[in-house]
């Protein structure tokens, strides 16, 4: 049985989304005889072999389509480029030997409905129109990232039987790695004696914060109750570090203090992450944070054996609880993050036990794992 795996991405991507496509087409070819991921060719400032860029075996194959990649001219390039991709992958769905085509795009896919009857569309955002509606009803099955997801495309007509939850997931052979917080922090030139308090993620994201200032403000606090604490961010782009540094400092808190890193490619954030004592995860409290996401970055954290401190979210419930994350309601605030950090730091070493805990539940969440569930759905269906 062989997969087509759709992606309308610029790969490789400082984006979150090239990792999970570039590590589900790898899981995916353990599983089926043969697994092509197809990409339109775009304008990309990331060169490079994709598979070098995530440090991805090439166990299955990477093919390009033609699109007019016209971005640049704002919404009317967007339209342009995606019509163009969806014709030339028709064309490919058509000439090819495929018997499951799977994918994230959903206006793509809808087009794939109409050459081909096994089309798998996971979702990770929600939607609700024509194009969606269309493909919801001519899909073979829908794999959903959160629960509230699921429940979102079923009040909007999928039927229950057609819909699978499966949150994200960690490469474990590149994440769980055999380094100590005293190698790491010597590698990366970081203060070995300091209670090093981390955020690895972007800061924005499509022009939203993701409340890498209310970590800021909670922290220019902290730093002074607990003098040894250091603050690290990483992920920032070029423009966005002299801003954030910049209001680190109008907030007092002193370049000794702390850290910031722009964003890094997958291979090296492992290191950063064992590095750090506490990892803070602070998303806003919107419907989209609330209900409809599975970040990476949660997987990497639990993986990473250190303790999380995040805001309080259902979609975030579905995967961890009490036992393995400090929660905070109201995100982002910074004076709840701020308390749930000061009872962090009052005894730290007796918050260990979660990180173990966190460190167990995310063996559950491997792409492997996850790939071979949705394999059975696919089967089943």
């Amino acid at each position: 049985m062989n997969l087509l795996y759709i992606s309308n991405a610029r790969l490789p991507t400082e984006k979150a989304h090239g990792v999970q496509i570039m590590n589900m087409s790898s899981s995916f070819s353990k599983l089926f005889d043969e697994v092509t991921l197809l990409l339109p060719w775009r304008n990309n400032k990331i060169k490079g072999d994709p598979f070098l860029y995530y440090g991805i075996k090439k166990t299955f194959s990477i093919r390009k389509v033609p699109s007019l990649d016209l971005i640049f001219l704002g919404k009317i390039g967007f339209y342009i480029q995606m019509f163009s991709f969806s014709f030339w992958s028709s064309l490919f769905v058509l000439f090819s030997r495929q018997n499951v085509i799977y994918g994230r795009d959903p206006f793509i896919l809808l087009f794939a409905t109409f050459l081909h009857k096994n089309v798998f569309w996971e979702a990770h955002t929600q939607k609700n129109n024509f194009f969606i509606k269309s493909l919801l009803r001519r899909c073979k099955g829908v794999v959903c990232i959160s629960s509230g997801l699921k429940e979102y495309f079923i009040q909007n007509g999928l039927s229950q039987e057609k819909a699978l939850v499966e949150p994200d997931a960690v490469d474990e052979k590149i994440f769980d790695i055999a380094l100590s917080k005293e190698e790491a922090r010597s590698t990366l030139s970081l203060p070995s004696n300091r209670i090093i308090l981390g955020y690895i993620g972007k800061f924005q994201t499509m022009g939203k914060e993701k409340g890498v200032k209310e970590i800021i403000e909670a922290f220019s606090v902290i730093v002074r109750a607990y003098p040894e604490t250091f603050l690290l961010l990483v992920g920032a782009q070029p423009q966005e570090k002299k801003v954030f540094e910049e209001y680190a400092f109008a907030l007092g808190i002193p370049k000794i203090d702390f850290h910031i890193e722009e964003h890094k490619k997958q291979s090296e954030i492992p290191v950063y992450l064992k590095a750090c004592d506490i990892l803070i995860m602070n998303y806003p409290y919107t419907e989209h944070y609330a209900k409809f996401m599975s970040p990476l970055k949660l997987f990497e954290y639990m993986i990473s054996k250190r303790i999380i401190v995040t805001s309080d979210l259902p979609s975030l419930r579905e995967v961890i609880g009490d036992n393995e994350a400090v929660f905070f309601q109201d995100s982002p605030n910074k004076d709840k993050l701020q308390m749930a950090l000061d009872s962090i730091l009052q005894n730290i070493s007796s918050y260990a036990n979660m990180a173990e805990n966190a460190y167990q539940k995310v063996q559950s969440y491997t792409w492997d794992k996850r790939a071979k569930r949705i394999f059975h759905f696919i089967k089943k269906i």
